[in-house]
């Protein structure tokens, strides 16, 4: 199936399950009231299975997006210190991440795109020896659970520049096919861009204020802010560089970190940003490269799976 009938297909589903009054995480919510409900959230983790269901319908993929999709990016995530103080990701949502390893090393994050396609950063792959990357999906753990697959491609975008990180995305090709099921679904793209004040959501495995490799998912709200309030707030970061490409948001109590590379900002069930520039600082802008410049770039650089 062609990516862009794909999505669409998916985003009714999306629009369908967000109609639904029993939805999880309901109307959105401000973080800290989140946060601050998640506080009584059972913290028990839940295994992963080692197989994916590859037979599924529309109404089977409806009920499961029911499980994972909030209105608004909203979370009911527990309450632990990740993140940089975000909180740690139930396993049945965001079932749409992935992590890129290198042996017992996580290198970034990624968002799967179709059966043969995942989307990252650039900068993730930077020297890196393709044939000692794997990129693993269908698991909230890090490193382990889920499925596995090596990379047979990295497409990076010809506009890209290693120093301020434009255009900073990448479409990694996995040798063999992604098996879609119940552990596995793919992102939707946001072709527009996001309103300043808008709420999102970022996943990954980053590094955490308490540990440097965290073993679960972890999930934060953050907040768009203009890219002129960004370039203020970041002005003593000087390795880090805000551009038309880039889009920024912020968190008062949570922080992407060093991992996090290459993962989602998701809004309204869409990525719209990938992460380019975490500051791992609370309070402190992210920087993420947006998805609408680059929309069609992917579209075309992604022939059917």
């Amino acid at each position: 199936m062609a990516y862009g009938a794909e999505i669409d297909r998916l985003q009714g589903l999306y629009e369908e399950v967000q109609s639904d009054e029993e939805i999880v995480g309901g109307d959105s919510k401000p973080e800290e009231d989140i946060l601050e409900e998640s506080e009584h959230d059972s913290k028990s983790e839940q295994s992963d299975s080692d197989q994916n269901d590859d037979s599924y319908d529309d109404v089977s993929l409806s009920k499961r997006l029911e499980n994972y999709v909030g209105k608004s990016g909203s979370s009911t995530a527990s309450v632990a210190p990740r993140i940089s103080n975000g909180a740690v990701a139930i396993t049945t949502k965001y079932l749409y991440q992935a992590a890129f390893q290198v042996g017992t090393t996580l290198l970034c994050g990624g968002t799967v795109l179709n059966t043969r396609w995942i989307l990252s950063a650039a900068h993730c792959f930077d020297g890196a020896n393709l044939a000692n990357v794997v990129v693993r999906v269908g698991t909230s753990g890090l490193l382990i659970g889920g499925t596995t697959y090596t990379i047979a491609t990295v497409t990076v975008h010809n506009l890209y520049d290693i120093n301020t990180r434009i255009y900073d995305v990448a479409l990694v090709k996995t040798t063999t096919a992604i098996i879609y099921g119940t552990t596995i679904l793919p992102v939707v793209l946001g072709a527009t861009s996001a309103i300043n004040g808008a709420v999102g959501v970022v996943t990954g495995w980053g590094q955490t204020t308490t540990n440097p490799t965290p073993p679960s998912l972890n999930v934060m709200n953050t907040t768009v802010i203009t890219n002129s309030e960004c370039i203020t707030a970041l002005v003593n970061s000087p390795t880090t560089t805000v551009t038309t490409t880039h889009m920024c948001a912020k968190s008062l109590v949570s922080g992407a970190c060093t991992g996090d590379d290459g993962g989602p900002l998701i809004l309204s069930n869409m990525e719209i940003g990938i992460l380019s520039f975490p500051q791992c600082t609370p309070g402190t802008p992210d920087v993420y490269t947006k998805i609408a410049p680059v929309y069609t770039w992917i579209l075309t650089n992604i022939p059917e799976a």
